[in-house]
């Protein structure tokens, strides 16, 4: 098998397996996202060597400054409300900064992967 396919076939079991695990323990937001999406983006993390201050970058830019700006301009317009909230904070009294975490997740695991 090669590596691509073996990396491909690793993150799969950490995703199921960290969704089964957040699921079993009832995990909300961040503490979901971290198992989900944390675990297998260490794993690509440290499997090979990558260009890491692109990648540092491109998480800054695409997930928290155009989540930032994507989330805080929804969450005005009503289009979603975050209610269970482990930080129990809100900037300007809207926007949960969870979600931040979340999109910076999101762009860390796709731009690893």
């Amino acid at each position: 098998m090669t590596r691509k396919k073996t990396d491909f076939w690793v993150v799969v079991v950490l995703l199921l397996s960290g969704s089964l695990f957040a699921y079993l323990i009832e995990a909300r937001n961040i503490t979901h996202g971290i198992l989900f999406l944390g675990v297998p983006s260490v794993y690509l993390f440290f499997r090979e060597k990558k260009n890491y201050r692109k990648i540092f970058w491109g998480v800054l830019l695409f997930g928290v400054i155009f989540g930032s700006i994507f989330d805080f301009f929804m969450t005005l317009n009503k289009v979603w409300d975050v209610t269970r909230l482990q930080i129990p904070y809100k900037l300007f009294g809207i926007w949960a900064i969870e979600t931040v975490v979340g999109y910076s997740l999101m762009t860390l695991f796709i731009l690893l992967f």
